[in-house]
């Protein structure tokens, strides 16, 4: 482990969007910063909401709407280029 090391929690859980018969649900996908103190972590304006599975129904493959966001993190394990890493003077 670095010193610059973040790490995360990833949820999700179905939310019903009509209060009506509708069985229309949605997936919000959460992310939780885990450098962040325990007593702050879970607070709303520390959550990041990084996307939506649409409904109906349940989702039966969530790898397929994860990807994009796997994807995105390990370009930023690499490293973005022309970025001062003030943490290395």
């Amino acid at each position: 482990m670095d010193l610059t090391d973040m790490g995360f929690t990833l949820s999700t859980d179905g939310v019903k969007v009509f209060k009506t018969r509708s069985q229309f649900n949605i997936w919000p996908v959460m992310l939780t910063n885990l450098n962040l103190p325990p007593s702050i972590r879970s607070l709303k304006r520390n959550q990041i909401l990084c996307g939506f599975i649409p409904g109906p129904k349940n989702p039966k493959d969530i790898h397929a709407f994860l990807a994009s966001l796997v994807t995105e993190f390990k370009d930023l394990q690499t490293g973005i280029v022309d970025v001062w890493n003030a943490h290395s003077i």
